[in-house]
């Protein structure tokens, strides 16, 4: 199984309604048109609405997606039987399912939501099989999506309608394994010299996965590589000319201890390229506590450097019971934030006993309260929380909405 994402072309809406409004505003700056059965030769959100048979005679040269909430069906239907493979459709779905994968120590999930102990695959060391297997799963749940047959992620917060193609692909690749000792700090939260990236087939580097999924990988492919330090790593160089020669992005985890011209390189000559940075304190006693290394005037230095190359940056706050987990360091924290980051994200670590807690939920409300008086975008990191404390988190999210014109803060996955 081998799947590629559309192939970028203007977008026809097929559907000039409620359900075709909405498919704009997720697409429009790539829309040429809408087509109707009963509107044609009208006017609708700027664009002009041709007919089906005006569509028929040009779908070719465009992805064509049907927009309607109660007949998507029988338009579906409609454009198989003329000939016109729909590019997305308006169905339930998991934008993580549909674009992430994630390879943690032991095991591939399908999505984000690895904590839960779903969508799962032990790795064989055949990384090839390995690959087929999890994109083959991810086909299956999709399939029965579209059928709206009972499968593996009922129940799950994240799923929701949205517009989705019919295949999985792979947008969001993220590799927390390889050799935990290539490091330069020594985080108190960290499993990885615990586990050390050793499996029933032996070790394996971050390289080897990315090897067997690059026939998935696109230019429009973002990578994550945790699990080891990139600028100490021995594969850094063969990492940074795979991204490069694949002409994909990526994000940079990184401790920031030292300064690599490469990555600032990447940085600039690449505006999707971005940096993150697990700084979770604002004052250099608590940084060496979490992070067991006398560093802290180094790395913020060093993010000072980087922010020169880039504004993409973002700063992450792993709350730690009993070590930052109080008002005072999050304000520290923004302190530093203000001046290097445009991206903020907070989470728990990921043997808090109760991730739920009305103390931590009461700090990640004040955190976002925080950015979006700051003026920075803020999201959280779901992975590390388990169902219930979602809809807790989901709770929150609802109280912190704003508008788009003044919004700067966001709960993602």
């Amino acid at each position: 199984m081998h799947v590629k994402e559309p192939e970028k072309k203007p977008i026809i809406i097929f559907g000039a309604g409620r359900c075709g409004k909405m498919c704009f505003d997720k697409f429009e700056d790539e829309v040429y048109c809408f087509a109707d059965n009963y509107k044609a030769g009208q006017i609708y959100c700027g664009k002009p609405i041709i007919s089906f048979d005006e569509l028929c005679q040009i779908h070719q040269d465009y992805n064509v997606i049907p927009a309607t909430f109660d007949n998507n069906e029988i338009i579906i239907e409609q454009c198989n039987s003329a000939g016109i493979t729909p590019t997305y459709r308006y169905r339930l779905g998991c934008r993580s399912l549909q674009d992430d994968l994630i390879v943690e120590i032991k095991n591939m999930y399908t999505c984000c939501s690895s904590k839960h102990e779903r969508f799962s695959l032990e790795l064989s060391g055949n990384w090839k099989n390995d690959c087929r297997l999890l994109m083959e799963y991810k086909q299956t749940i999709i399939d029965k999506m579209i059928k709206n047959e009972p499968n593996d992620c009922d129940g799950c917060s994240f799923i929701h309608h949205d517009f989705y193609c019919d295949n999985p692909e792979l947008k969001c690749f993220n590799i927390a394994g390889g050799r935990g000792e290539h490091c330069n700090c020594k985080c108190i939260y960290c499993n990885v010299p615990k586990l050390n990236a050793f499996t029933d087939f032996g070790e394996y580097t971050f390289m080897e996965p990315l090897y067997a999924f690059e026939d998935y990988i696109t230019k429009d492919t973002l990578i994550m590589s945790g699990g080891s330090e990139i600028t100490v790593s021995p594969y850094k160089q063969e990492y940074f000319n795979f991204i490069r020669r694949n002409q994909c992005y990526t994000k940079f985890l990184t401790s920031g201890v030292l300064f690599s011209e490469d990555i600032a390189n990447l940085l600039k000559n690449d505006a999707r390229n971005s940096l993150c940075v697990s700084l979770d304190s604002g004052t250099r006693e608590i940084y060496e506590r979490i992070k067991r290394v006398d560093a802290f005037d180094a790395v913020v230095a060093n993010l000072t450097k980087y922010r020169i190359f880039s504004s993409n940056i973002t700063l992450k706050y792993i709350i730690i019971e009993d070590i930052n987990d109080n008002e005072n360091e999050i304000d520290s924290f923004f302190e530093i934030a203000k001046s290097i980051a445009n991206n903020l994200m907070i989470t728990v670590e990921y043997s808090c006993p109760d991730s739920g807690s009305d103390k931590i939920l009461a700090l990640i409300e004040y955190f976002f309260n925080k950015a979006h008086e700051t003026g920075i975008f803020a999201h959280s990191y779901a992975k590390s929380f388990d169902q219930s404390t979602l809809v807790k988190v989901n709770d929150i999210r609802k109280k912190l909405m704003y508008s788009k014109v003044n919004n700067k803060v966001e709960f993602i996955r």
